[in-house]
């Protein structure tokens, strides 16, 4: 399966604490899943980690911060996404666009998040159209477990 998971995903599996982020960012890393990853959606990745707040709450140091981006990297598949539509995907929020535009360049199976922006009906047809389904984390998990 090919996979993009949203930042708010990706962050959490940073924590310290791991906990089934992790082991979600772990699956769609391995074989026989394929996380993709747009150059939009890693520069967002490392701004968030980069939050005061959230760095306390996961207790990451900068080192920590650059050996999970480093590692994040390696582990995924890259796209190419061509520019922004004019008008934006998600309506409440267009800057979460750049999640279903590297799902569709990357030809995407599955979209990882826990924003209720992508479960409104406008966000579903949009990417159902692309051939992606859109999962909570849980769901994703298993999913990919093969539940």
């Amino acid at each position: 399966m090919r996979v993009v998971l949203d930042t708010n995903l990706v962050v959490r599996a940073a924590s310290k604490r791991g906990g089934l982020a992790r082991e979600l960012l772990l699956l769609a890393m391995n074989e026989p899943q394929t996380m993709l990853l747009s150059h939009s959606l890693y520069a967002e990745t490392r701004k968030v980690m980069h939050y005061p707040r959230l760095r306390a709450v996961h207790e990451l140091s900068d080192a920590d911060i650059q050996l999970f981006l480093d590692h994040l990297v390696v582990g995924v598949e890259q796209v190419e996404v061509a520019s922004a539509p004019i008008t934006p995907i998600v309506g409440f929020d267009p800057t979460d666009d750049i999640v279903l535009l590297a799902a569709v360049a990357g030809h995407a199976d599955a979209i990882g998040t826990n924003n209720r922006h992508f479960f409104t009906q406008d966000v579903q047809q949009f990417a159902q159209a692309h051939g992606v389904r859109i999962f909570r984390d849980t769901e994703l998990i298993a999913e990919l477990r093969g539940l």
